[in-house]
């Protein structure tokens, strides 16, 4: 699973799983690189994209609703919520993320502009977006919990399904890596 998703996503709700199943161990892998259940040592993955992986059964958990967030009160009381009117602001953008550098370019903002920073991982571009530094491009599974919070204000939003975090999963899963599934499956519905 992307580290931010593990982070931001994950984490918080992970000692649900524990309190029902506290004989069963659960070992996290954050990367940006994919991973091969079964392939690899992981029984399943937790992959943001399209959920078409040949020879792999993918299952959607949350949502890639893109939603442009920033610190409350950053862009003026009155925020814009067209995009236009957002593009003088800097953008934070983690260096790695080609469908937001695509996003940025089909939408008018030059993902480049020295206005603009970029960070290693989008736990950091949250960060700085909790911190002001900027509006940012953010699915909304990540941001869900600062925008309930009032740690970011949603300024924009646009749906982008089918992109999203899917399970994904090969073959038939042992019992215990079917309880932590289901379990995912569950809290995501």
């Amino acid at each position: 699973l992307t580290p931010a998703f593990a982070e931001i996503w994950l984490m918080p709700r992970l000692d649900g799983f524990w309190r029902a199943h506290p004989e069963i161990a659960i070992n996290l892998a954050p990367s940006l690189s994919l991973a091969a259940p079964r392939g690899d040592p992981f029984d399943l993955a937790i992959r943001y994209g399209l959920g078409n992986w040949p020879g792999l059964d993918a299952t959607p958990l949350a949502s890639a609703e893109y939603v442009v967030v920033a610190k409350p009160g950053m862009v003026g009381t009155d925020a814009p919520r067209d995009l236009s009117n957002l593009k003088a602001f800097p953008w934070l953008f983690e260096s790695s993320r080609t469908e937001h550098r695509d996003w940025a370019e089909k939408n008018g903002l030059h993902f480049d502009a020295e206005a603009n920073r970029h960070y290693p991982t989008n736990s950091l571009v949250i960060a700085a977006a909790r911190a002001g530094h900027g509006v940012s491009l953010q699915a909304r599974a990540l941001v869900q919990t600062d925008l309930e919070l009032g740690t970011l204000e949603e300024l924009y939003a646009e749906d982008n399904a089918p992109l999203g975090y899917y399970l994904v999963t090969r073959d038939k899963l042992r019992p215990k890596a079917k309880a932590f599934a289901d379990w995912l499956l569950d809290i995501s519905a």
